[in-house]
């Protein structure tokens, strides 16, 4: 767990959610972001989802869950979708 996921969970972290977000909301530049698995990602603030994986450190894994599991190891999944 990052410290930022630590940090999230903190009481004084919970009362300043709102301001936070604001600021994230406006914050021009990406943030790297580590993942659970161990690769780090930039994320953009501005959108819910980068703020989800920077706080997470997990993108919709109901959906990724099963195809890491079909994978072999050292495999490779492209995701070539158009995002929103």
């Amino acid at each position: 767990m990052s410290a930022l996921q630590s940090a999230a969970r903190n009481p004084f972290v919970r009362v300043a959610k709102p301001a936070l977000k604001w600021l994230a909301g406006r914050w021009p530049w990406p943030v790297r972001a580590r993942l659970t698995e161990g690769p780090a990602m930039y994320v953009d603030l501005r959108s819910a989802i980068g703020r989800g994986i920077l706080v997470t450190g997990e993108f919709d894994p109901v959906v990724f869950a099963p195809i890491r599991e079909a994978l072999a190891e050292g495999g490779t999944f492209l995701d070539v979708g158009a995002n929103v």
